[in-house]
C-alpha cells in the first residue's frame, strides 16, 4: 500500500512540473505571437452605411417604447442650422443634398480690354 502511494505521489509531482512548464511556455509564446481578429469579430463591429439602423428599428414595434433617434442626422442638422444662424452657405445638406452654386449680381471683377 505504501508503494502505491508513493507512486502516485511521484506522478502527481511529475505531472504538475510538466504541466507547470508547459503553462508557462505556452504563456511566452502566445505574448510573442500577434492574434488577428477573426472575420467573425469584424463582423460584429461592422455597421453597413447603406443600412439606416433607425429605419430598421422602427419596423419593430417593440423597440417604439426607447424612442430611439438619429443622432448623426440630428447633429448634422443642427450643424447646417448654425451655419444659416451665421450667414454661411451650406454646400452639402443631409436633407437637400447637394446645393446648386449662388449665382452673383453682376458684382464680379473688371473684364479685360481686348488690344
Amino acid at each position: 500500500m505504501d508503494l502505491v502511494v508513493k507512486r502516485l505521489a511521484q506522478a502527481a509531482t511529475l505531472r504538475s512540473s510538466i504541466l507547470s512548464t508547459a503553462v508557462n511556455a505556452s504563456a511566452s509564446s502566445l505574448a510573442a505571437v500577434p492574434v488577428r481578429k477573426s472575420v467573425g469579430s469584424k463582423m460584429l463591429n461592422y455597421h453597413n452605411p447603406d443600412v439606416s439602423l433607425l429605419g430598421l428599428s422602427s419596423q419593430d414595434k417593440s423597440l417604439d417604447a426607447l424612442g430611439l433617434k438619429d443622432v448623426w442626422v440630428e447633429s448634422w442638422l443642427s450643424r447646417e442650422e448654425d451655419f444659416k444662424k451665421r450667414g454661411k452657405a451650406v454646400r452639402v445638406g443631409v436633407l437637400s443634398g447637394r446645393l446648386p452654386k449662388a449665382v452673383d449680381d453682376g458684382k464680379g471683377g473688371k473684364k479685360k480690354k481686348r488690344k
